[in-house]
């Protein structure tokens, strides 16, 4: 919760304890207690994401690499650097090394290639991600370098798994009469929860209970509103 200065700005920051994969609306409440949503749902994925390859002789190969909005940031064989993928550094120290400051939801292409040189040795690389700081994957190692002006091909995908929608009990993308089915097995047959259980939530209340059926219900055949946003 924040509150707006006199132009009716103001920044919020979202702490870290809210968890590294979810979504977060923006909703604005006036002087009388009346509440709006104002933004779409935005999704929370961890961040930044790190791509380093290095070859073990020398630095015989250069990165690039491509957002799933086609966007890129790179170097050719020659070494030159190109790059539309702006929120994006390319830092070439001992290793090759791209940093992507707010990754996107998709698949990213990652290219290994091999610098045009005439006297170029023949070794190998490793390629690896890593992710929020914390994660690591090893995506090759000890993998012939490409021939001069060659590339080798990658790809991985960023997956935003908390992502969720309200009323969407069993996770399927669409609210109907199976979230309303798998609720009722839930709560009242001893059927599978939802996950996270807050996906079965229809207005937004805890717990998941038979209110929540009933406002599904409404919303797909009564005309009544919407399931909730939640904003975790």
């Amino acid at each position: 919760t924040d509150t707006t200065n006199l132009y009716g700005e103001f920044i919020f920051d979202i702490a870290k304890e809210e968890g590294q994969f979810s979504s977060i609306t923006m909703t604005t409440t006036d002087e009388d207690g009346n509440t709006s949503e104002f933004s779409n749902n935005h999704m929370m994925i961890a961040a930044p994401l790190i791509i380093i390859g290095y070859a073990d002789t020398q630095n015989l190969i250069n990165l690039n690499v491509i957002d799933p909005e086609f966007y890129y940031i790179g170097k050719d064989a020659y070494g030159t650097l190109t790059q539309t993928l702006l929120q994006a550094t390319y830092d070439e120290i001992v290793n090759d090394s791209i940093t992507i400051a707010h990754p996107k939801q998709g698949v990213y292409t990652i290219e290994v290639i091999g610098q045009n040189e005439a006297n170029l040795l023949r070794s190998t690389y490793y390629l690896g991600i890593r992710i929020d700081g914390t994660k690591q994957v090893i995506m090759t190692a000890n993998t012939a370098v490409p021939e001069p002006g060659e590339t080798d091909y990658y790809y991985y995908e960023v997956e935003e798994k908390w992502h969720f929608i309200n009323g969407d009990a069993n996770r399927d993308e669409l609210i109907n009469i199976l979230d309303v089915v798998y609720l009722i097995n839930y709560k009242y047959k001893g059927g599978q929860n939802p996950w996270p259980e807050k996906a079965g939530e229809g207005d937004c209340i805890d717990p998941v209970n038979i209110l929540d059926i009933v406002h599904i219900i409404n919303f797909k055949y009564k005309g009544g509103p919407e399931p909730c946003h939640h904003t975790e």
